[in-house]
């Protein structure tokens, strides 16, 4: 598989590769004891949550003539953010423990900045060096920020930004592109890169700046969706069965396949510090949310009146944030309380 572009680009197609393989399927246990809160910032006409911290905080942006940020409170206040200058949309794509989050502003031309808006409400913007866009997607509880810049040519590289503002940017080993998605508290990033035969795969990157690839058993393209404290990481890949399969590696580099009641369409968002993993899977042309437990039980969920379900996060006490596609036609966010 090529590569797919920018984190956002990337997380659209996939949606597609899902709903173009979804199959029927007998289906897998939905309990009844979970707690499934829909929610929307007023005036939305399509919410996406992106991220949850420990204490519940939820992240991500609406849609109402424009892209907005927002912040969700344990109570359910939404908070709007609007980097300033920023037209074309704030998109929030992390949330740290602090609820400090990051994500891209696209100004008058949609060209995307990296902002960071710290617990107090104030916003940084930043660049990448000569950067023809850049983007934030993950903090830690340190304020570590991880993402992504393109040059001139479009080509992705990454980045890591140190709480002073200090940015040092780096690419996997003669990669044509790289791209990092999460980073965790010791400050080992993982994400995808694309390699010379365009092909993309699997990497780490730890505090010191050494790298090294992965790829599950088959796997013709590897997307890496996150790494939580104890260096576990989760994602999904195309395998040449022409399956989209979800994965977890454990942290001695042992990899387990993730494939609810055999579905070839599979897609992992986030892990937590306790091995839980989150994400959806396709059938009969629509999808449905599911949470891996670390003893590899699957529940799979969906709120009412969902179309399709895609849980995005999960913190360390089970809690997933998400959005499905309603009767209405419309997207929303949801809350998932086990």
């Amino acid at each position: 598989m090529r590569i797919l572009g920018s984190t956002s680009q990337k997380r659209t197609r996939v949606v597609g590769l899902v709903s173009a393989l979804a199959i029927c399927s007998a289906g897998l246990p939905r309990p009844a004891d979970a707690e499934i809160v829909k929610f929307d910032p007023p005036g939305s006409d399509m919410t996406m949550p992106t991220g949850i911290n420990a204490t519940g905080w939820i992240t991500g942006f609406y849609s109402n003539g424009g892209i907005h940020g927002f912040l969700r409170a344990q109570d359910g206040t939404i908070t709007t953010i609007d980097v300033s200058a920023a037209p074309c949309g704030t998109y929030i794509w992390g949330i740290g423990r602090d609820s400090a989050v990051v994500g891209e502003a696209r100004d008058h031309d949609c060209k995307s900045h990296a902002f960071v808006r710290a617990v107090d409400g104030t916003i940084t913007t930043f660049d990448a060096p000569e950067a023809d866009g850049t983007s934030a997607v993950d903090i830690n509880d340190k304020g570590l920020i991880t993402g992504t810049f393109k040059d001139s040519s479009g080509q992705a590289h990454g980045f890591l930004r140190a709480k002073n503002g200090a940015l040092t940017t780096f690419d996997f080993p003669n990669a044509v592109q790289t791209l990092p998605v999460a980073i965790n508290k010791a400050g080992t990033i993982t994400g995808s890169y694309v390699d010379s035969n365009q092909m993309l795969r699997g990497f780490v990157r730890t505090k010191d700046g050494n790298f090294s690839t992965f790829d599950p058993e088959h796997s013709i393209a590897t997307d890496v969706a996150g790494i939580n404290d104890s260096g576990e990481l989760a994602g999904w890949y195309h395998s040449n069965q022409s399956k989209i399969l979800g994965f977890f590696r454990t942290r001695r580099g042992k990899i387990k396949k993730i494939d609810p009641d055999h579905s070839p369409s599979v897609l992992i968002h986030a892990i937590n510090n306790i091995g839980a993993v989150t994400g959806f899977y396709g059938i009969s042309g629509t999808t449905h949310g599911f949470v891996r437990a670390a003893d590899g039980s699957i529940t799979v969920f969906d709120p009412e009146q969902a179309v399709g379900t895609e849980a995005r996060a999960i913190n360390d006490a089970g809690v997933v944030a998400g959005d499905f596609f309603g009767n209405d036609e419309l997207y929303h966010g949801f809350v998932r309380t086990p």
